[in-house]
């Protein structure tokens, strides 16, 4: 667990040690207070981008691939872009 203070503000951030990816986030500031669950798992997609007028080349040029892998599904919506 890391808890951050920043003024009132407090940040805490729980990661699990064990078990499934995953944990909580937590802010709590005056009036807000907020919990949140982390996510298992990352989805992360180019075809979220499709409208992007440079979609295409990321999702199809080879050089784009160190920054992300695009899957089969982000190639087949770039090759109709």
């Amino acid at each position: 667990m890391v808890t951050l203070q920043q003024g009132s503000s407090q940040f805490i951030l729980k990661l699990n040690r064990t078990g499934p990816r995953g944990g909580s986030i937590a802010v709590r500031a005056s009036p807000l207070s907020l919990e949140q669950a982390l996510p298992e798992t990352v989805e992360d997609h180019w075809r979220h981008f499709a409208d992007d007028p440079n979609f295409k080349a990321w999702a199809t040029d080879p050089r784009y691939r160190v920054v992300i892998e695009p899957t089969a599904e982000d190639r087949r919506v770039g090759s109709e872009h």
